[in-house]
């Protein structure tokens, strides 16, 4: 993503363009918090922008750890498939294909063959063998 910063002596006709004031641009659109067409922001309130964009891409939350189990290929199992039928949580039935990975979320998947879904990753956690 890019962001370019201009002085708002460009703008100096705009009310708001003052001396250490700046007009952002983000990924090619003017940014404005305040809904303005020319919207001109502090350093301060700038570097404040990058802080929570980069706060916000992070997420703290602890995950629980799943365990790398290495089923034998061909294990059944019944993997829930985010529906619900009268508050109960319906599952698919499928067979695994090991060996388990490591997600990009430091989770544990392994692939499942199911029947009109094809090859899914599914968390270890989240399987019933059958």
């Amino acid at each position: 993503m890019k962001i370019k910063l201009y002085e708002s002596s460009l703008w100096a006709d705009q009310p708001g363009a003052e001396d250490g004031k700046y007009r952002v641009k983000v990924a090619g659109s003017w940014y404005s918090p305040r809904n303005t067409k020319y919207d001109f922001m502090t350093l301060h309130e700038v570097l404040a922008l990058f802080r929570d964009g980069l706060l916000s891409l992070v997420d703290d939350t602890p995950k629980p750890q799943t365990k790398r189990i290495n089923f034998p290929r061909g294990t059944r199992v019944r993997v829930p498939n985010g529906r619900t039928v009268d508050g109960v949580p319906v599952t698919d039935l499928g067979f695994v294909s090991p060996p388990c990975f490591l997600g990009a979320d430091q989770q544990h998947y392994i692939m499942v063959n199911i029947a009109g879904r094809g090859r899914v990753p599914v968390l270890v956690n989240e399987l019933e063998v059958v």
